[in-house]
């Protein structure tokens, strides 16, 4: 292979989304894999293809950051997520609004450098809108009211993976969710 083939099949950038894409993959996995209990709403993996097909497509991508692999891994993603509808979270409907846009960036692109410049733009863009809107709608007047907001829930949580950190937390994140 070329240098100039090398650099083709290895850009910085597309490289770059893959390996956080493939990290945010891999963390319910791990979760599961070295029984740590994890955030209470990452992807579910309790099915066959999870292990079967989703790991090893995430792990080939992260050793192989292309564009190929890569639309294949976002592909059988988003038809996993599509199995488990209605059943999953806010943010893994977001995930796949942004992996779709991969998937057409990939498909309407001919190389690495026009993927990310079709696509990187595109998901900023997505992200904008997406975090704008959520932001809006969590404002409401129960936003404030600790027994209504999931607010005082989600501190807590965050609160409570500090305590080993700073023990002094442990008393706050108590509080928050006897407030809630």
């Amino acid at each position: 292979m070329t240098t100039k083939g090398i650099a083709a099949a290895h850009h910085p950038p597309l490289a770059e989304y893959a390996y956080g894409w493939c990290l945010h993959q891999l963390a319910p996995f791990l979760d599961k894999f070295f029984g740590v209990a994890g955030a209470m709403d990452h992807r579910m993996i309790d099915r066959d293809y999870d292990w079967h097909i989703r790991l090893p497509l995430v792990l080939l991508s992260m050793v192989f950051p292309n564009r190929l692999v890569l639309l294949v891994a976002h592909v059988v993603n988003i038809a996993c997520w599509f199995d488990r509808m209605p059943a999953v979270w806010d943010y893994m409907c977001w995930c796949a609004l942004l992996e779709a846009t991969f998937v057409l960036a990939v498909l309407a692109s001919r190389s690495s450098e026009e993927v990310t410049a079709k696509f990187l733009p595109a998901a900023r863009a997505q992200l904008l809108v997406l975090y704008s809107s959520a932001a809006f709608w969590k404002l409401t007047t129960s936003w404030f009211d600790p027994h209504y907001s999931c607010a005082t829930v989600l501190t807590a949580e965050l609160l409570s993976g500090l305590e080993r950190l700073v023990p002094p937390v442990a008393h706050l994140s108590g509080a928050m969710l006897a407030v809630a």
